[in-house]
């Protein structure tokens, strides 16, 4: 592809980019995912223990329980 023709598919893309910002279509995504994400993660057998330690011995331990997964 001509570097001519590889910019206006650029310009075409970074305007798309720009628009959807501006009509905040971004925002309104992360907002939405701010939402799904933990209705996901509830449904993991991971998801359920958090869950479960939250609601026996609060959510300190459920956070020291999530953090103690990732430990090396």
């Amino acid at each position: 592809m001509p570097l001519a023709e590889r910019r206006e598919v650029t310009l075409k893309y970074a305007r798309r980019h720009r628009g959807a910002d501006a009509g905040g279509f971004h925002n309104a995504m992360n907002a939405g995912l701010d939402i799904v994400a933990p209705l996901s993660a509830a449904r993991t057998k991971a998801g359920q223990r958090f869950n479960e330690i939250t609601r026996k011995d609060g959510l300190g331990a459920a956070l020291e329980w999530r953090t103690a997964q990732f430990a090396e």
